[in-house]
């Protein structure tokens, strides 16, 4: 299964050490003033206005944007979940009771089948 296949391919990376390789090494448009960074207008344009590259591609493919919200805490609360008190943090607890998301061991988070099965029977559904 293709699915499970990534799953291994990711959970195979070593995020940590690229973080530590990478993570130093600064782009040019970190450097900018904040009113010219290229990433705030591509974000607008893609989340909020919703315009795509290739609407005018010929081969339309039919389907609606689907919103799938969800939050996911810092590194440092999975590094360390719990109070001093010896209970889980409550970002650490909300994230382990939603279903829809999994960090695999390196650090990785992936949505889980469960979000994309209830869409669409929500699709299928309304489209009865």
């Amino acid at each position: 299964m293709k699915l499970q296949q990534f799953d291994e391919f990711l959970q195979g990376v070593d995020l940590a050490g690229y973080r530590e390789k990478y993570r130093p090494i600064k782009i040019v448009e970190m450097d900018l003033p904040k009113d010219i960074q290229a990433i705030g207008m591509l974000y607008k344009i893609y989340w909020d206005n919703k315009k795509l590259l290739g609407k005018e591609i010929k081969n339309k493919i039919d389907g609606e944007f689907v919103d799938i919200l969800y939050n996911v805490p810092g590194r440092d609360v999975f590094d360390n979940p719990k109070t001093l008190k010896g209970e889980l943090r409550k970002p650490y607890r909300e994230f382990i009771a939603n279903k829809n998301l999994k960090r695999f061991d390196n650090g990785f988070i992936v949505f889980t089948p469960l979000i994309f099965e209830q869409k669409k029977k929500e699709i299928d559904s309304s489209s009865e």
